[in-house]
């Protein structure tokens, strides 16, 4: 009887030290699979609502007070915009920058924020390279500080530029040779590697009717566009233009040349609108021709060297602030 109670009480602690392991083991498990659920679940979305496009090769930073993050491809054109901060999302509807050079972007930036009052004479503009994918980062710098410095003579306004490359450091210290030649306060009256802003004449005299003024010129989706003004008479012509690559049957006007690339005329959109000249402003109407409107769509005013300059609009895709359009397209391809 002793020997059965003996094999018995043997037999139940081998039952509860076998339970207890496969305990131990399952727990271990669930840990392990709560850790993998946990890393699978990393994501790219940045700030809650970006996402850093899938190949780029450089990123730039612009910081006013609003700062901007330019993702940038192998030849220089913006793949994405990414507002910063809550300055930059205050002026981010009204910039349209993807699939412009950087040193486009770099002005356009700097021309909103200059419309929304975050930077006047004494600012300062800071351009950082912090990511750079076989690219190289200090002529990416010398390309935006120029585009910056030419911004600043446009608006008749003093800055600082400071270029840093921030790709190689460690700790966030800013590369000494870049910036020495880089940072610089400029002075659009004295400078001599700027030509002087043109002066604004009368339109009212020196306007040209039933020609196109066109500029504005930006690749989309493998083609080209660019936006156009033609004055006729009482109502002025508001012109979307597009362009192809592929060389038509009949090639009609000339094709053109931009960034390398040859392009053929496809036609476009029109929108006729009413407008106004005054001595030294044109003012173009938010409604079409066959209704009338107080409100100003686009101000613009006519340059002593024959462009029509935009200083004022709604429309930041075709006619956006900065922008010059001619009567001679090689000027506005240059």
């Amino acid at each position: 009887m002793k020997k059965l109670f003996a094999f018995m009480l043997v037999f139940v602690l081998a039952l509860l030290l076998f339970a207890c392991g496969k305990s131990g083991q399952t727990d271990n498990q669930t840990t392990t699979a709560t850790q993998t659920t946990t890393t699978t679940q990393a994501t790219t979305t940045v700030n809650g609502d970006f996402e850093k496009p899938a190949d780029y090769a450089a990123v730039m930073l612009i910081k006013i007070n609003p700062q901007f993050g330019l993702y940038l491809d192998a030849d220089g054109k913006v793949l994405a915009l990414e507002a910063m901060n809550d300055d930059a999302k205050s002026i981010q509807s009204g910039l349209s920058v993807t699939g412009k050079a950087f040193e486009a972007a770099v002005e356009e930036i700097i021309i909103a924020a200059h419309t929304g009052g975050f930077i006047k004479d004494g600012g300062a503009v800071t351009l950082e390279i912090t990511e750079a994918n076989n690219v190289d980062a200090t002529s990416i710098l010398n390309k935006a500080s120029a585009a910056a410095n030419k911004t600043s003579t446009d608006l008749k306004i003093q800055f600082s530029v400071n270029a840093q490359d921030k790709t190689g450091n460690q700790g966030g210290e800013t590369t000494t040779t870049t910036t020495a030649q880089q940072t610089t306060t400029v002075a659009p009256t004295t400078t001599t590697t700027t030509k002087p802003a043109p002066s604004v004449i009368n339109p009212k005299t020196n306007l040209q009717q039933g020609i196109e003024y066109i500029g504005n010129f930006r690749e989309v989706e493998g083609g080209l566009r660019a936006g156009a003004l033609q004055f006729d008479g009482e109502y002025v012509v508001l012109v979307e233009r597009f362009f192809t690559s592929e060389k038509p049957e009949d090639e009609g006007a000339p094709p053109i040349t931009f960034n390398g690339k040859i392009y053929y005329s496809e036609g476009g959109g029109m929108d006729p609108h009413c407008y106004e000249l005054t001595d030294t402003e044109i003012l173009i109407t938010s409604l079409s021709f066959n209704e009338s409107s107080d409100d100003v769509k686009i101000k613009a005013v006519l340059q002593s060297d024959g462009m029509i300059k935009i200083i004022q609009s709604a429309d930041r895709t075709l006619f956006p602030v900065g922008a010059v359009y001619s009567t001679n397209i090689a000027e506005v391809l240059r």
